[in-house]
């Protein structure tokens, strides 16, 4: 360095380098692989994994054996014991119906919404598909009575 560069650079800290480039032992540049290693899991953890497939399957032909073993063992269920069982099956069933009518509501009023926010047509295809809502509920309504 020159004696005019030392009196610029004077009282300043000396510049690192901005990346700083990993070398092994030999000096080359040590090179990193970011891709990810896939490790493989044992069967197992995919059982883990709340609302896994295997989970379900699993579920269902534990019902299924239950069921079965149920019915040949015993030659009469009691009636609070049938009531007993159908307890989380009802539970589930209007948890689900609680959920269904809010959401095609809400997604039937966003659908209306951004077809209406369309400059040519939408409203016209928004009075449709609200007809049509109507009408296929009306149907299944008349069905679900008869």
């Amino acid at each position: 360095m020159d004696s005019k560069d030392s009196k610029e650079t004077k009282g300043m800290p000396e510049a690192q380098p901005a990346v700083q480039v990993p070398t092994n032992s030999s000096g080359d540049v040590a090179h990193d692989h970011t891709e990810e290693e896939v490790v493989k899991k044992p069967w197992w953890h995919s059982f883990k994994e709340p609302g896994s497939a295997l989970q379900i399957i699993t579920a269902a032909l534990l019902a299924i054996a239950i069921g079965v073993v149920i019915a040949t063992q015993v030659d009469e269920v009691p009636d609070p014991a049938r009531v007993i069982i159908s307890i989380p099956g009802d539970l589930w069933l209007r948890s689900l119906k609680a959920v269904v009518l809010p959401l095609i509501v809400c997604s039937m009023l966003l659908a209306v919404t951004r077809l209406r926010e369309m400059s040519h047509g939408g409203s016209l295809l928004a009075r449709w598909t609200v007809g049509y809502y109507i009408i296929t509920t009306l149907i299944s309504i008349t069905l679900s009575c008869v």
